[in-house]
């Protein structure tokens, strides 16, 4: 650059030598070169300038930059700490959370243990129970039926017996009534015949222990009163026969229609507890299908669960698995940076 601003003399250009030069030459030469001298050293002065002021602001530039760079290193190294801290909490976190998650595992798993012992002892327990009820419920209805059928037989011998007595106070009645019409007529013979026929009426009675005991009775009373007091009308003892005999006989009667109706409501009763019986069968047979398939029911419920907790044990490997992989690569992305690295 130097040679470039030099100016050239046209003696020089001639490549004349200096011994061959004059003073006025000389002197001129010497004057461009002291001007020239100047000029450079101006220029190395502003340069020198500028070169101290680079200087000086590529040292300012150098410490601001070592400044920014140790903040920026400080700010790095804390949230890396801070991150290593973080991560360490996390990582004792999960583990918490997996030793947590183990023993609910455990947990549950008693749990479902134990849920389905209590489950099959409870229809172990019901199927005993519904057997033993089904059992006492067939003996108390062969109970009952037996019962009904010795009570059913005991009121058809008492009508029969009572039916019978009836038809021999009728036939009494006839008889008492026939003495009566014939005691108005001739009251001696009818002593007689009543003193003749009283064994009779007196076996009758031991036959029949309700309504010929009363009959048997006033009898022997109506013929002891005929015995002792001769004056007594034969009118008035007939009227006072046929009243008690009346009497009996509508009572009797009266009972029998009783006995009647309870037969009737018994028989009734009777087919309403058979259609009872029947349908209790029936209610049987569909409790008993319906515990099956209730069983059934069951067996598939519980091999639908084994299924479930099969699916969900996988899910919880495939999600401990992702976990693990996933803990793997963040522990590799944040690896700890030396300072003399930074």
């Amino acid at each position: 650059m130097p040679g470039n601003l030099r100016p050239v003399s046209p003696y020089q250009e001639q490549n004349r030598p200096l011994d061959q030069m004059t003073d006025d030459e000389l002197r001129r030469e010497m004057v461009q070169l002291v001007r020239m001298n100047a000029q450079l050293a101006e220029e190395s002065a502003g340069l020198q300038a500028d070169i101290g002021a680079l200087c000086e602001e590529s040292v300012r530039f150098q410490q601001s930059t070592e400044i920014e760079e140790d903040k920026l290193t400080n700010q790095l190294l804390r949230r890396l700490q801070s991150e290593e801290v973080q991560k360490h909490r996390f990582h004792r976190q999960i583990l918490r959370e997996e030793e947590a998650r183990r023993q609910i595992m455990d947990q549950i798993a008693r749990v479902r243990q134990q849920k389905a012992e209590l489950e099959n002892q409870l229809v172990h327990e019901q199927e005993m129970q519904r057997m033993g009820l089904q059992k006492k419920l067939i003996d108390v209805v062969n109970k009952k039926i037996e019962m009904e059928r010795r009570l059913l037989n005991e009121r058809h011998a008492q009508l029969e017996a009572l039916t019978t007595k009836l038809a021999l106070i009728k036939e009494c009645t006839l008889a008492a009534k026939t003495k009566s019409d014939v005691m108005c007529d001739d009251p001696k013979a009818v002593e007689s015949t009543v003193a003749s026929q009283s064994p009779t009426r007196g076996d009758t009675a031991v036959g029949g222990p309700v309504v010929p005991h009363v009959a048997g009775a006033s009898t022997p009373q109506r013929a002891a009163g005929t015995s002792a007091t001769g004056s007594t009308p034969p009118t008035l003892l007939s009227d006072n026969g046929g009243d008690d005999v009346d009497a009996a006989i509508t009572r009797l009667e009266e009972q029998l229609s009783r006995l009647l109706e309870q037969h009737a409501i018994a028989t009734q009763t009777n087919a309403s507890n058979e259609t009872l019986y029947t349908e209790l069968g029936r209610n049987l047979e569909s409790i008993q299908q319906a515990a099956s398939i209730d069983k059934a029911h069951t067996l598939k419920l519980r091999n639908e669960l084994m299924e479930a907790k099969k699916r969900v044990a996988l899910l919880e490997q495939r999600a401990a698995a992702g976990a693990v992989y996933a803990a793997s690569d963040d522990s590799s992305d944040m690896q700890t940076p030396s300072v003399s690295s930074i």
